[in-house]
């Protein structure tokens, strides 16, 4: 009786976790849709450079560079996104 609960109870989790990253992702998608198209590439381009990091096919020696670029540049481009509104208003 113990082993079918557990087994249940795990089943259950295993479906909470998909259900939980599916609406993730949706909120993800629905975020990308609503930025300017040139902060979501440099969005994208950290995401996935923090993935690849993490998931250790490629040197952290290599990818950390890239990606503290990325983040400068990303910062830079919301400063000027930021200025450009102001003076618009």
């Amino acid at each position: 009786m113990q082993n079918e609960k557990l087994k249940i109870a795990i089943k259950n989790s295993k479906l909470d976790i998909k259900e939980r990253s599916y609406h993730f992702a949706l909120k993800i998608i629905k975020l990308v849709e609503s930025l300017p198209n040139r902060v979501c590439k440099i969005n994208e381009t950290k995401f996935w450079l923090g993935l690849l990091r993490d998931s250790g096919k490629k040197d952290r020696r290599i990818i950390n560079p890239l990606l503290d670029e990325t983040k400068q540049l990303s910062s830079i481009l919301a400063s000027s996104i930021l200025k450009l509104k102001r003076k618009k208003l």
